[in-house]
């Protein structure tokens, strides 16, 4: 089957808002996560903070709090900027970037350290990233895709109620605020005809 241009045309439309998207939520989420481990005063920033699901949740950990509070506050505001980029069919970007980022959590995450010469090897979603220092200290960085065979999925699945329903109570502030936002701002756009101007 081959597509046509107009088709094509949406594919590539429709893959760059994905990006675009998932650009802009975990952009939101770093940004509002180094802001809370301000407020809480945490001792750690995670990189990989947006993905743990292990979290053993209590209200008097301000660890728990922190990223209770980064998440709700980064769906929310994405939500909103989801609006501004989209100005339509908010609901379905804002479902996707909730199920790539629960695919996400679940995909695997390994470090190596080789003993040869200070090399750190990450393994994350399928992509190898290698830092080393060689004896004059100059630093390299190499991205590199390797086969399938390294993107695996963890064993764990979470089974903590409370992550799943912050989850879902998030993707609905998601959802309602993009659209409360798109209607307000685009049903007075569509009111606006050309006839008048």
């Amino acid at each position: 089957m081959v597509l046509q241009g107009s088709q094509a045309a949406a594919i590539k439309a429709i893959t760059l808002h994905i990006l675009l998207c998932l650009l802009i939520f975990y952009t939101v989420y770093y940004m509002i996560w180094s802001i809370c481990c301000g407020i809480f005063r945490l001792k750690t920033f995670g990189l990989l903070t947006p993905f743990e699901f292990k979290t053993e949740p209590s209200f008097s950990s301000p660890d728990y709090l922190a990223k209770v509070l980064a998440t709700s506050l980064t769906f929310f505001t994405s939500g909103l900027l989801f609006a501004v980029l989209l100005r339509r069919w908010v609901w379905d970007y804002a479902i996707t970037v909730t199920l790539t980022h629960v695919l996400l959590t679940f995909a695997e995450s390994t470090f190596a350290v080789r003993t040869n010469s200070l090399d750190l090897s990450f393994h994350h979603i399928g992509l190898e990233c290698l830092f080393w220092c060689s004896k004059n200290q100059t630093f390299s960085f190499f991205l590199k895709v390797p086969s399938f065979s390294h993107a695996r999925v963890m064993k764990e699945f979470p089974f903590i109620w409370q992550w799943w329903l912050a989850l879902a109570s998030d993707l609905l502030l998601m959802i309602c605020s993009g659209e409360l936002v798109t209607y307000l701002a685009c049903s007075d756009a569509n009111n606006l005809s050309g006839d008048k101007f």
